[in-house]
């Protein structure tokens, strides 16, 4: 278990993977996976560390994880949404992202 857990900003996400990613020149398909591999990542490593485990399938199913789980969702999602606002801003990133982008897992 890691000491501590990264958590960026909404804007740091911006910067980090959307800014960046427009500058290197990355396709859009790209540039979403990535910033969708980076919120699941925060996402897990967040429950990892609040819920004191090395693995999820660890953890423990209680109310007050399943009200830890719900929150860092629901957190999560509004940073989405906030980015989803930013992205319409601009002709470069219109568009990008949208809700349904943002899944826990993999579609097969």
């Amino acid at each position: 278990m890691t000491d501590m857990v990264q958590i960026r900003s909404w804007r740091q996400m911006w910067n980090d993977y959307i800014y960046e990613g427009v500058k290197q020149n990355l396709n859009r398909n790209a540039i979403r996976r990535n910033l969708v591999e980076a919120f699941r990542k925060e996402l897990f490593d967040q429950m990892m560390f609040r819920m004191k485990v090395e693995d999820l399938s660890q953890a423990i199913q209680s109310p007050e994880n399943e009200k830890l789980v719900t929150n860092l969702i629901e957190n999560s999602r509004k940073k989405w949404r906030r980015l989803m606002e930013e992205c319409q801003k601009h002709v470069e990133t219109y568009n990008l992202i949208l809700e349904s982008d943002l899944t826990w897992e993999d579609k097969e």
